[in-house]
């Protein structure tokens, strides 16, 4: 056992942090060969440090791999075969991360840590498109809260990563009394499923995001019809044909399942406020959002930061 030097408890020789106040604890030779990272999903509003399979050995043993990610064979065998950079675990502190990818490298897999701020968990980072005016040579994104348009060139385009945004909101009214159980007044549970693709501009950092409910497509003019995918889809094919060595990411679909192990859907609840009813009763609502925004932009983002390493 491993004594705290600020607790004074003891702790198990595998840990890096102590199990009761989380202060670091002294690294011996024998403990640092048993520690193992602890794989505690971060809070979201904590920061956090992803783990990131760059390449790997093609004769690792996965059931090992598999134990010291807390994960399944199955799905530690379907990221190993995607053959492209993929999260392996999300931690709550850069100590936690650099463990892990020592115990990696060990079973023969190159990670990479990148911090969330990095994969634009920030407002500042993602911007939302709203409408585009466009020319011959050059083109102009409008969004909402901005005053300046700002311009860029198609050739200046690297690369759009397509995806779906999807959203599922619950809403619950419920009676609350003292003397019996709660009683559910009414539920309603809506669903969005929304096309959109980001753009990534070599002139830029920012992710400029177009999603098909909240865009203006009167840029294509004549072009334009009456159903937003269609819109969307000519949209896509205009940019593709004005910007011919941008590259085309669709593979979004394809690993959710994957990325899901990791990033998983967010989840958040909002009180609806409360009002009396009668004497000890009291009416109480909440909505409940559960979307996988930030899972496709950590995703697109990771996408944008390899193809510029290429």
């Amino acid at each position: 056992m491993i004594r705290c030097e600020e607790c004074l408890r003891a702790n198990p020789p595998t840990r890096p942090s102590c199990l009761y106040c989380c202060a670091a604890l002294p690294a011996t030779k024998n403990s640092s060969k048993l520690r193992k990272p602890t794989l505690l999903t971060p809070d979201k509003s904590d920061p956090s440090y992803n783990t990131i399979l760059v390449v790997h050995d093609e004769t690792l043993n996965i059931t090992e791999v598999a134990d010291l990610l807390k994960l399944s064979t199955d799905a530690v065998a379907k990221l190993l075969a995607a053959a492209q950079p993929l999260p392996l675990a999300r931690t709550a502190s850069l100590e936690q991360s650099q463990l892990l990818a020592e115990r990696l490298h060990k079973f023969g897999l190159q990670t990479e840590i990148i911090f969330d701020q990095r994969l634009g968990v920030s407002e500042n980072n993602v911007i939302r498109v709203r409408s585009m005016v466009m020319s011959d040579v050059t083109f102009s994104v409008l969004t909402s809260g901005r005053g300046e348009p700002l311009e860029m060139k198609y050739t200046n385009l690297v690369l759009m990563v397509e995806g779906r945004l999807l959203t599922k909101t619950t809403t619950v009214k419920e009676r609350k009394s003292r003397k019996s159980e709660n009683e559910i007044l009414d539920a309603s549970e809506f669903y969005s499923d929304e096309p959109a693709f980001d753009l990534y501009c070599a002139t830029r950092e920012q992710t400029f995001r177009i999603a098909a409910n909240s865009f203006d497509f009167s840029c294509l003019g004549e072009q334009k019809v009456l159903t937003v995918n269609e819109n969307l889809r000519m949209l896509k094919q205009v940019l593709k044909d004005k910007a011919p060595d941008m590259k085309i990411d669709n593979s979004y679909g394809a690993v959710r399942q994957s990325l899901d192990l990791v990033w998983g859907a967010e989840k958040a609840t909002k009180s609806d406020g409360w009002r009396r009813d009668a004497p000890g009763r009291l009416i109480i609502g909440a909505t409940t959002t559960v979307s996988n925004e930030n899972q496709f932009t950590r995703y697109s983002r990771l996408r944008h930061i390899f193809l510029r390493r290429q």
